[in-house]
């Protein structure tokens, strides 16, 4: 089964990268093995190119178990969400570029005049700015683990997270859909909010 879940580890890199959800060395994703371990991508290496044996497993306190690279600094923000989540098996954290324009901007995505985004993504709060790969920045996504599918980390980026790696993948690439949509309908007028 890990062999299993790092290619698609690798399998979510690549289309995160060639969607242009992710630049450079940015974003990190994992998957739960169990209740005390988790596989993670590393630091400082393009999700585009990795390959299987890139990927570490760690535990909860950021220990390598398996792997020869270094974790991703980000681990802290992916296990609060495994120990506040039972029902949660897969995290992706990335950078696109509207969604993390509205996390500039300190907005909160919440499309309600589209019916699939109000169904399948649902609101996307802003959590307080906190310092990337600190203690602080998982503990600024607390209050929406439990209510929401992800969140948009303030002056940062996004993190969804589901029951697996590809869901929560769909779930990125829906956020920055709609946002970009969001964008253009503002541009174009005012758009009409579903009743």
């Amino acid at each position: 089964m890990i062999e299993k879940y790092k290619q698609d580890i690798c399998e979510i890199g690549r289309r995160l990268y060639n969607r242009e959800l992710v630049a450079a060395n940015d974003g990190n994703i994992s998957i739960k093995v169990d209740e005390n371990k988790l596989l993670i991508t590393p630091t400082m290496m393009s999700k585009g190119y990795m390959v299987e044996d890139d990927i570490i497993l760690i535990d909860y306190y950021g220990n390598v178990l398996m792997g020869s690279k270094k974790p991703s600094s980000e681990y802290l923000l992916h296990t609060t969400v495994y120990k506040n989540r039972q029902d949660i098996n897969a995290i992706v954290h990335a950078h696109p570029v509207t969604a993390s324009a509205f996390a500039v901007c300190s907005r909160p995505v919440d499309m309600r005049y589209m019916p699939e985004a109000i169904m399948s993504l649902g609101v996307f709060p802003v959590a307080e700015y906190a310092r990337p790969g600190t203690k602080e920045l998982a503990l600024s996504i607390m209050p929406y683990i439990n209510n929401h599918n992800g969140c948009l980390l303030s002056n940062h980026g996004a993190v969804c997270w589901s029951k697996d790696v590809y869901s929560a993948y769909y779930l990125m690439e829906q956020l920055e859909f709609y946002c970009k949509t969001s964008l253009i309908a503002e541009q174009i007028g005012s758009p009409k909010i579903i009743p």
